[in-house]
């Protein structure tokens, strides 16, 4: 029996999202989490968000389905902003305030440990842990409330903040005092910035921040077991961020570790359209087509043990004619022959065994190795019963 190849579920926690302006009125009274969502989907559709704050659907994407809690959530950083208003604007633009922003986001609102694997900004909004998800996310959408150019950027692996005015300071939103860190600022020579950016870092735009947001929850799905939400996710995710090779990866994997989790119950014909849909993606992927195999082995012992022979050849035969050099593909035909002519040579009848070769005959003229195999299922099958019937049988062709 092959063995099966489960894919390495690719998991990063440190997707990031921004918020705009406490300007536009929030959704948060909708009674349906239903209507949330599908609302949002519906605004990000054409790549831009018209109808929601970015704070507000970060929340929504990141899995908040309490309105009252969203609410709850928008208010505690408005009321941050109003409060610290004064005390903001009252720094120099630029580094200054972005340092002291930074300071007192940690101080204030980002009250829990640092934990690598948190995903939530509401979690982390509650006192819970933050990481750079949480961290970047907050510190963008702060900054849009007090004008600071910033960006959050992505690069494999990591997010993090870029101050946008004309310094191009990378921000690891992550620490309270980064400002105060040696060379963090000065000299630039000693700093990252755009101008020698980390292979893979890339600047995002807000519909793509949520998309992080999104593949992040997914990927926290994934390893709950709960495939259909978790693949569900990404596919919005790769919609809002096709530059995104993360989530298209994960896609691939959770499609695959699905196909195996229904292989395993029992639902042969599921997994297979799982595997389908993720070799539609990447056809060359190695676990995917070994997987194929897989599964399609134990959908095809399933049938031969249920004696439904007929459907497990037309089974194979179809992946066959798709992947004609898989030696599974094409020897397990000829055992699925066999062990369906056994079976109606040991219930007694002989002549559906000979009309099943015969038509495997007609079906596969030119193979010979069918010939050969039919042969040597009548030696192995008819003569041990036929010469004791009528011996004159055994010279007979099929």
């Amino acid at each position: 029996m092959l063995s099966r190849a489960i894919s390495n579920l690719i998991l990063f926690h440190v997707v990031a999202f921004g918020c705009v302006a406490a300007v536009v009125p929030t959704h948060a009274d909708d009674t349906s989490a239903a209507i949330l969502s599908l609302a949002l989907e519906d605004d990000v559709s054409d790549g831009y968000l018209d109808q929601f704050r970015l704070l507000e659907a970060a929340l929504i994407a990141g899995g908040i389905r309490d309105g009252d809690l969203l609410a709850r959530e928008i208010e505690r950083v408005d009321r941050f902003c109003t409060d610290q208003s004064t005390r903001i604007r009252a720094e120099a633009p630029g580094i200054p305030r972005a340092a002291y922003l930074l300071r007192e986001m940690h101080r204030l609102l980002l009250t829990g440990p640092y934990r690598e694997n948190c995903w939530k900004l509401n979690d982390t909004l509650d006192g819970g842990p933050y990481n750079c998800v949480t961290s970047t996310a907050l510190y963008v959408c702060l900054c849009k409330e007090f004008q600071i150019p910033v960006t959050a950027v992505a690069e494999p692996g990591h997010v993090y903040c870029r101050l946008k005015d004309g310094t191009d300071l990378n921000i690891q939103t992550t620490s309270a005092r980064w400002f105060d860190q040696p060379g963090a600022i000065w000299p630039s020579a000693n700093r990252p910035s755009s101008d020698s950016p980390i292979d893979g870092a890339r600047e995002l735009t807000d519909v793509q921040l949520l998309s992080k947001v999104v593949y992040n929850r997914a990927v926290m799905l994934l390893g709950r077991g709960e495939f259909r939400q978790a693949v569900a996710s990404l596919q919005w995710a790769c919609q809002m961020d096709t530059e995104d090779p993360s989530a298209r990866k994960n896609l691939v994997s959770a499609l695959n570790n699905w196909a195996l989790n229904l292989c395993d119950v029992g639902r042969y014909a599921a997994a297979n359209r799982r595997l389908f849909e993720g070799l539609a993606l990447a056809p060359d992927d190695e676990a995917l087509l070994a997987n194929d195999v897989h599964v399609q082995q134990q959908w095809a012992l399933y049938l031969c043990r249920h004696e439904r022979y007929r459907e497990a050849m037309e089974q194979l035969q179809q992946c066959y004619q798709r992947r004609p050099n898989v030696k599974l593909f094409d020897k397990g035909r000829w055992t699925i022959y066999r062990s369906w002519a056994r079976s109606l040579v040991e219930s007694g009848h002989l002549n559906s065994a000979r009309s099943l070769l015969a038509s495997a005959r007609e079906q596969h003229p030119n193979s010979e190795e069918l010939v050969q195999y039919a042969s040597e299922l009548r030696t192995e099958l008819f003569m041990p019963v036929d010469e004791k019937s009528d011996p004159d049988l055994t010279r007979s062709r099929l």
